[in-house]
């Protein structure tokens, strides 16, 4: 029996030492192997926020200028002008009944006086039935508000050259009141039959003034 024992014991140590050997026993590592194939892509990720907005670039410099363009058609042709016509403004006047002198002074010359065409043009104003106002140009020769009736004459001596006024109808006795008296006078050489004058109305006023240009 003894001698059973000491064999397993033999035997036991036997087996530890090459336990222990085939364990501290490591040999060399190996080569590396040869690399595996790719793998297959994965899929794409979820789009990230956006970045903050990055500071404004600086000013890039001027270009040249650039080729002249082509000339512009022609413009309409402008308003004629007056013509050397000349609007003479009296202002407020009272009429009595007897001639009344306007005189031209220097603004038409003494010669140039039977060589010219005149327009003249008294303005009043009246009321109306509803208790407004309004204002209106009368032509003469012709007839104002109240019925009565003017004509005028010229007259071109040396220390009394200008217009007379004269009431041919005394329809209303007294006195006319007149806001305003215009004399237009026009050099005979603009008058032109056929011409762009042909179709003023020379009894109206504004006719007028718009056809020579003249201020308001």
């Amino acid at each position: 029996m003894k001698k059973y024992f000491n064999s397993s014991i033999k035997l036991g140590l036997l087996a530890m030492i090459s336990i222990y050997f085939l364990v501290s026993c490591k040999g060399t590592d190996g080569p590396a192997g040869p690399a595996g194939s790719a793998g297959q892509t994965g899929p794409a990720g979820a789009t990230g926020p956006a970045g903050a907005t990055g500071a404004a670039g600086a000013n890039g410099s001027n270009g040249s200028n650039g080729a002249a363009g082509a000339a512009g058609a022609a413009g309409a042709n402008g308003k004629d002008g007056n013509a050397n016509v000349t609007q003479i403004n009296y202002g407020a006047k009272s009429h009595t009944g007897t001639d009344m002198f306007f005189p031209f002074g220097t603004t038409v010359a003494v010669a140039d006086v039977d060589k010219s065409i005149y327009y003249v043009y008294v303005k009043q104003t009246v009321k109306t039935s509803a208790g407004t106002t309004v204002s209106f140009w009368f032509s003469v020769p012709g007839e104002i508000a109240n019925g009565n009736e003017y004509s005028f004459y010229v007259t071109s001596a040396a220390t009394n050259n200008g217009l007379f006024l004269r009431r041919v109808v005394n329809f209303v006795a007294g006195s006319d009141a007149f806001d305003d008296v215009r004399i237009v006078v026009v050099p005979s050489t603009t008058q032109v039959k056929g011409g762009r004058l042909a179709n003023v109305n020379f009894k109206n006023y504004e006719e007028v003034r718009a056809a020579f240009n003249l201020p308001k």
